[in-house]
């Protein structure tokens, strides 16, 4: 009754012989967990990774992501208090930062807020992303940018000295002495080079994701590179019709490497959430045994990706997870 001693009343059934038990009444949870962001629903790259059951051992808490690309909507609601450091190192040729479309795409991917009541989750929701400008936009307004030697030299050397675990490079171009020797000290610093590989055209300029000790990642629906054959340099993800955050808070799907390489860095913070001093070539194991095939009608091929989950399941089962 109300106002009763619980001790009391526990206490009094006890004596009572036909009683077999008394206990107080428990709580218990499902395990099952619905993200609230109202778009978690069009992330098909999400839901084959199965991001949801990765999520339930690791977000990426306070592993630090280095994005070296334009500028972020630092005002975004789905990236807001997400950006703990940000850098225009461009701004002599672009003084905007929060207009400009791909950073802004890149970092959601990566960072964007879970369970927030708006838009869509981001594959390492915890993660400190660090947006540093070394690109800007060919003209207002396009996805497509452009950087230089000396800009991402500025923007490389900065991720070093900040001390972060992940370097993502949604970019591409010919081969460059200077960040050659940046992205080798990087390497030595035990810091994780993640670059866009297009899988195509010109040799020539697959820089930075041809350099030895990086991790080049192809869209998974790029049907000019053969899913077929193994090749265990070359890391798949989803690529195509990415949902993801854009400037002026809004949201649309994107395609590319650039989104593919994204997704990588996310599932990599995930993974230095639970082992830090997991070393890049058990990285890139472990990510390859986790890519799954599947066939897919709308390009009448088989897209492989690699899945967060079965990366998570992998890691933990080879070296066990510190959580």
């Amino acid at each position: 009754p109300k106002g009763a001693s619980m001790s009391e009343a526990i206490t009094s059934l006890s004596r009572d012989r036909r009683i077999d038990i008394v206990q107080r009444m428990h709580q218990f949870k499902t395990e099952g967990h619905q993200y609230n962001d109202p778009y978690y629903q069009l992330q098909s790259n999400m839901h084959h990774m199965e991001i949801e059951q990765a999520h339930a051992s690791s977000t990426g808490k306070k592993v630090k992501i280095a994005v070296i690309d334009t500028g972020v909507d630092l005002n975004h609601p789905d990236l807001a208090g997400q950006i703990e450091m940000n850098k225009n190192f461009a701004s002599a040729i672009s003084s905007g930062f929060a207009a400009d479309l791909h950073g802004t795409a890149v970092a959601g991917i990566i960072a964007a807020r879970k369970d927030n009541e708006t838009g869509i989750i981001g594959v390492a929701p915890d993660a400190s992303v660090f947006a540093l400008k070394a690109c800007w936009p060919y003209r207002e307004g396009s996805f497509e940018a452009a950087c230089n030697s000396f800009t991402l030299a500025l923007a490389v050397n900065t991720a070093i000295r900040s001390n972060v675990k992940i370097l993502n490079m949604s970019l591409t171009g010919p081969d460059d002495p200077l960040l050659t020797t940046l992205l080798k000290k990087a390497k030595r610093k035990g810091i994780f080079v993640v670059a866009a590989d297009p899988g195509e055209g010109d040799p020539y300029h697959r820089f930075p994701a041809k350099l030895e000790g990086v991790i080049p990642v192809q869209s998974s629906s790029n049907r000019n590179s053969s899913t077929k054959k193994k090749n265990e340099h070359v890391i798949k993800a989803p690529g195509d019709h990415i949902l993801t955050t854009l400037p002026h808070g809004t949201y649309d799907f994107v395609s590319g490497s650039s989104l593919a390489a994204a997704q990588v860095s996310g599932v990599i913070a995930l993974m230095l959430e639970l082992d830090p001093d997991l070393s890049i070539e058990e990285t890139r194991a472990i990510l390859n045994s986790s890519i799954v095939i599947e066939n897919n009608k709308e390009f009448q091929a088989q897209l492989a990706g690699i899945n967060a989950a079965k990366a998570i399941h992998s890691l933990c089962e080879q070296k066990g997870c510190r959580q």
